[in-house]
């Protein structure tokens, strides 16, 4: 598979990883933070069943990319962008929702030609998963997703990495018929300006060409960017590619690997072991950065979102068909695994907002 050769783990070590939280929004008090991002999920949702179901909106989301392109920008441009500077912090996604849209290199949500209502990612997160390794994959989509929105909707700093000329790549699901990554994408932008893309090398490669890695390098030192949070996928492959390339030309200490923020290749995963990232209803983030350590071999440097985005982001959402596994999921047969299940371990419930776990130990609520 192209993704297996283009995102193959590189056997390198360099320093232990670095586990720090996320400083971000450190401007406001906690229950300041939390009330500002239920508001803000609340207009996501409200732009999600307005806007967004719009038959001119939809029609125009498939038109091609509507975010700004950063090659594109001229250095006098990128001033205007130190507005969207979160605290400091820019985001940048490795390849979103990649596992939808090409790694499987066919549609796995399908729908009739008048059925437009949703984007493929939304219709993949109404299935019900009949593995615990799919169950783990709408998960992860739901948080990147979220986590998204809620950039874009708050207009802060978002970079997409996305494979070059993704329209035309064999791998890519949607070939024939309308630009379905265009209208997730679009969607997700909720027509922020604070928004950009550039391309990384191919569709199953997270590094890049020079042509993006020198304006990427010099808009970030333009925009005073601080610290840069990587999310996406997938862990070990793109990603990885994507940090230790970038990190090979600047200072890797202003650079962070994400675990919550991250997708992990069904590759990488038996049912087992993707069982283990999901029990109990929670997020354990001491197995995210386990997975992370091991595909990585200790190569990256990691950092967590805050606590009071969990009640919002990376809540686990159990209405739907996608609760649970179907009664075939439940009884899936084994597959290879090179997962640290061994780092899976139970949490106490979450009991509601404003809550946070006991203890110090990384458990974050789904």
């Amino acid at each position: 598979m192209a993704c297996m050769a283009g995102c193959t783990p590189q056997q390198t070590a360099r320093s232990e990883p670095v586990i720090m939280p996320s400083d971000t929004l450190s401007a406001e008090l906690p229950d300041q933070k939390k009330r500002t991002i239920r508001d803000v999920m609340n207009a996501v949702a409200e732009r999600n069943r307005g806007i967004e179901t719009d038959t001119k909106w939809i029609n125009g989301a498939y038109q091609g990319l509507s975010i700004a392109k950063l090659n594109t920008l001229s250095p006098e441009q990128y001033e205007r962008y130190r507005t969207y500077v979160d605290h400091g912090s820019v985001y940048i996604f490795v390849h979103p929702s990649y596992s939808l849209f090409f790694h499987a290199r066919k549609p796995r949500a399908l729908r009739g030609p008048a059925d437009l209502r949703s984007s493929i990612v939304d219709r993949f997160l109404e299935s019900s998963p009949d593995t615990a390794v799919t169950l783990l994959e709408q998960e992860q989509l739901k948080i990147e997703k979220n986590f998204l929105e809620y950039l874009t909707t708050e207009e802060k700093l978002v970079i997409l990495v996305l494979p070059r000329d993704y329209l035309h790549a064999m791998d890519y699901a949607y070939l024939q018929g309308p630009d379905e990554y265009a209208r997730y994408l679009n969607g997700i932008a909720n027509g922020s300006p604070a928004i950009l893309y550039l391309e990384s090398e191919s569709s199953s490669s997270g590094k890049l060409l020079a042509d993006d890695l020198i304006p990427l390098l010099s808009f970030l030192n333009a925009v005073g960017a601080q610290t840069t949070l990587i999310g996406g996928g997938y862990v070990g492959r793109c990603q990885k590619e994507f940090y230790q390339y970038v990190t090979n030309f600047t200072a890797a200490d202003l650079y962070y690997i994400v675990p919550e923020l991250s997708t992990f290749s069904p590759e990488d995963l038996d049912e087992e072991a993707a069982s283990g990232f999901i029990e109990n209803t929670r997020l354990n983030l001491q197995a995210y950065d386990a997975f992370v350590r091991l595909r990585t071999q200790g190569d990256v440097r990691i950092r967590h979102l805050p606590r009071h985005y969990q009640d919002f982001i990376l809540q686990k959402n159990t209405a739907g068909p996608r609760a649970e596994l179907t009664e075939q999921g439940a009884q899936h047969g084994q597959g290879a695994s090179s997962a640290p299940t061994a780092f899976i371990t139970p949490a106490a419930p979450f009991t509601g907002i404003g809550s946070v776990p006991d203890g110090d130990n990384g458990d974050y609520a789904l």
